[in-house]
């Protein structure tokens, strides 16, 4: 993937086609889910699809692109329970 977003830097094409075959059906996936625990009352109706999307993803493309920080299960878990309790609604 690191190398796709590299190259991809170079050839705009190359990379929209990542993008659009990789990116974004990922994130409609998990557009879907929100909306779901919207429906069942577990997440906050008022959030924003787009940018709860990029909190999601944003740490992992940071560490696995920039950084090589380590992107094991236990920060996966750390992270995603960190952005959850975020997204919960506020008045519980």
């Amino acid at each position: 993937m690191r190398d796709l977003v590299t190259l991809g830097q170079a050839d705009l094409g190359m990379l929209a086609t990542f993008v659009a075959g990789y990116i974004e059906p990922r994130r409609r996936l998990v557009e879907q889910v929100l909306a779901r625990a919207i429906a069942n009352g577990e997440f906050d109706p008022g959030i924003d699809f787009a940018s709860t999307v990029d909190t999601l993803y944003g740490p992992l493309f940071l560490r696995l692109i920039v950084t090589h920080d380590t992107l094991d299960d236990a920060f996966v878990s750390r992270h995603v329970d960190t952005v959850l309790r975020g997204l919960a609604p506020r008045n519980r």
